[in-house]
């Protein structure tokens, strides 16, 4: 869409006693004359386009000989410059396939939030968008929860003011981009993910401690991305409580499954499938995500003493709401607008893949979300051009890579039609299987297949989040190890054996050394890296945390009265939640300092943020070896994953490559990065070797002076 136009026209002054010099007169006039032909051209501009506009459904691009409608919303964006033709047709078949016969309406809707959200984008906003990068995304994440993060205590809950205490530790680490995980108000049965209002918690402060916070972070140059909850909503949010009072216009926000009856379930690799069929006959399959708790995917409700099926994706608290009524679309980009208008500048759609229910067909399937994304993404992009989406997709590779859609341009700038960050969960498997089990080859086969699903989005790399373990995306022949791995170190599987949890340190055996080989690796295998809360300080799993979220969930289930037995209630992601005191951050570990040297490396090293990844052989199954970019100013990583001292053998061929020098017999001085020093390999004419101590792992650049007999 075209770029913001300011006022370019301004009358001139006349002197303080009211008289005129002729130069100031001939520069009115001039001014004067600028300012007429301008209106002039701008009128038959506007003129145009409303006539190019009535002839675009017979251009060949259109199926159908049909007229677009002139609404207010899209003349008015016309003629203000915030779209132009192709903006209009693009958007045309967003709303044509999403919404069928109603896509004027969606049409004029998203011109009218787009036209109301720039209007009231304030200064500092519009600043931020003619500052960041486009790329600026690509810098790392740290991915949190506002009530946990820098508290007194693991007992402690905090809000947007404490968040604000710790703003200075994480830009210390060399953070810039910060994920808050859900802080719309809720129940709290879901960690969050079940809205019952899209306003700030209060519990968090509100939408005052929201601003403090967001013009503390604005001072210091963080960039925000929140989590945007969509699918679904609690059943005590207020539109919800609106249908069951009988209002027509709230039943129709949510799915309904009127007449459907379950026929059938079986055991699908641990997945548990549900089988529906519906009042015409179709067939519809359905995976249990919590089949702990109950199997089945309707919520049963009687409004007006008929029985409506609501139709739900997750717990029975949640019910999922109709992404493909307009009104619905509506009030979702109203809140993406109020947020963008608040300085937020990224948003992970949750649940991106289950946003479309059709009957008969999987989860995913058709290209309905695809177009639901790509409008949210249009938005977001005339809003503020900067700003980025995440769609969430736990899927392998391929899957995973179309939620990127493709190359397109909105607002003046070429981005992807969908996400511009996609998370790289079977990478995050590779990274776990490799670092627990000691495998080099795990890590390397996650690069691999990585490089070889390309995506116009950015991969996001991790090794732990706030979620369960994926189990599904373990390799069928080391996911059993896995698992056994993760309840002896105190974790647990559940979900019918495809779900884990346990943080990292504690599956890592309580090692700092092994967790730093696994931070340098999330940086090193290609993508954009993201640190959750408490890894860089080596959080264990919280059993106290869990007991205190299982307590508050039965309340709760109990409060919406839920029928849920009372030992079904434990969710193992609880474990990932603990907090993150003060007095951890403060705790004096390498694995602090660690993190912040790869921030700064990555930060002023164009080579550890765009370099290709290199394989290479260290001559060993339990060491990595990895390049990142070529010539004199590139990086090697080795993280030795074995308990016991390696010898790391590197072909001469391969350093030379990577570093584009000659090698001489003397071998090379290497500079240690991470934690400063020198390595010094020895070289027998074929092999560069040197010692790596056990679970060491160090970042190696060659530069002037740091290397002996180059030829």
């Amino acid at each position: 869409m075209s770029q913001r136009v300011g006022k370019e026209w301004l009358p001139a002054e006349s002197d303080r006693d009211g008289k005129t010099s002729e130069s100031q007169k001939e520069g009115h006039d001039e001014e004067e004359a600028k300012l007429v032909a301008a209106i002039e051209r701008s009128e038959r501009e506007t003129e145009t386009l409303i006539e190019r506009l009535r002839l675009l459904s017979t251009s060949e691009e259109e199926a159908a000989p049909e007229s677009v409608s002139l609404t207010p919303g899209t003349l008015s964006a016309l003629q203000k410059g915030i779209a132009n033709l192709d903006d209009v047709r693009a958007v045309k078949k967003l709303c044509k396939q999403i919404v069928g016969e109603q896509w004027e309406r969606l049409q004029d809707v998203f011109f009218k939030q787009v036209e109301q959200a720039r209007n009231a984008l304030p200064k500092r906003v519009l600043e931020l968008e003619n500052t960041l990068p486009q790329d600026w995304y690509k810098d790392a994440w740290y991915q949190l929860y506002v009530q946990y993060m820098g508290v007194n205590d693991e007992f402690e809950e905090g809000n947007f003011d404490t968040l604000r205490g710790m703003l200075p530790y994480l830009k210390r680490i060399g953070f810039r981009n910060l994920w808050l995980l859900p802080h719309y108000e809720s129940p709290m049965a879901d960690g969050g993910y079940d809205v019952s209002r899209y306003e700030v918690r209060e519990s968090l402060g509100g939408q005052g401690g929201f601003e403090r916070f967001m013009n503390d972070a604005f001072e210091m140059g963080f960039r925000i991305g929140t989590d945007g909850v969509f699918n679904h909503t609690s059943i005590k949010h207020d539109w919800f409580q609106s249908a069951l009072n009988g209002e027509e216009r709230y039943i129709n926000y949510y799915v309904q499954r009127n007449g459907r009856e379950k026929i059938g379930e079986f055991d699908r690799d641990g997945e548990i499938v549900c089988k529906y069929r519906d009042p015409d006959g179709t067939i519809t399959e359905r995976s249990v995500i919590f089949p702990d708790m109950d199997r089945t995917h309707g919520l049963w409700v009687k409004i007006n003493n008929t029985s409506y099926q609501m139709y739900r994706s997750f717990y029975p608290f949640q019910v999922d709401l109709n992404l493909q009524n307009v009104a619905v679309l509506e009030e979702i980009l109203r809140i993406l607008g109020r947020e963008l208008c608040g300085g937020v500048v990224a948003k992970r759609m949750d649940a991106a893949m289950y946003w479309v229910k059709k009957a008969g067909c999987k989860i995913g399937e058709g290209e309905e979300v695809h177009c639901i994304l790509g409008l949210f993404k249009a938005f977001m992009k005339v809003v503020n051009g900067r700003s980025v989406m995440w769609p969430e997709v736990v899927a392998d590779w391929r899957c995973a890579s179309r939620y990127g859609g493709k190359w397109t341009e909105w607002n003046g700038v070429k981005c992807s039609s969908e996400g511009d960050l996609l998370g790289a969960f079977g990478m995050q498997a590779a990274l776990r299987e490799g670092c627990f089990l000691g495998n080099a080859g795990a890590f390397w086969r996650g690069v691999f297949e990585r490089e070889s699903c390309e995506s116009c989005a950015e991969w996001v790399v991790w090794i732990e989040d706030h979620d369960e373990i994926y189990m599904e995306m373990f390799p069928a022949e080391t996911r059993g190890w896995v698992a056994e791995l993760i309840k002896s170190r105190g974790g647990v599987i559940f979900r019918n054996g495809r779900a884990g949890a346990g943080r990292v340190f504690d599956c890592l055996g309580g090692d700092e050394r092994r967790v730093c080989g696994a931070l340098v690796l999330v940086y090193f295998c290609g993508g954009t890296p993201l640190v959750f809360m408490g890894t860089e300080v080596c959080a264990r799993s919280s059993w106290e945390r869990g007991r205190i979220e299982h307590e508050r969930f039965v309340e709760r289930v109990q409060e919406l009265e839920v029928a849920i037995r009372r030992e079904d209630c434990f969710d193992g992601r609880w474990l990932h939640r603990g907090a993150v005191t003060r007095g951890m951050t403060e705790g004096g570990w390498s694995s602090i300092e660690v993190v912040k040297r790869l921030n700064e490396e990555r930060n002023g090293c164009e080579m550890m943020r765009n370099g290709e990844v290199v394989a290479i052989d260290s001559g060993a199954v339990d060491v990595v070896c990895v390049g990142r970019g070529g010539g004199r100013k590139a990086v090697m990583a080795v993280v030795n994953m074995s308990a016991g001292e390696r010898e790391v053998c590197v072909a001469v061929r391969q350093a030379r490559a990577l570093w584009r020098v000659g090698v001489g017999a003397g071998g090379v001085t290497m500079r240690e990065l991470l934690r400063g020093g020198r390595v010094r390999a020895t070289c027998d004419g074929a092999w560069l070797r040197w010692r790596a101590g056990p679970y060491e792992s160090a970042v190696l650049r060659i530069e002037g002076g740091a290397m002996a007999d180059r030829v």
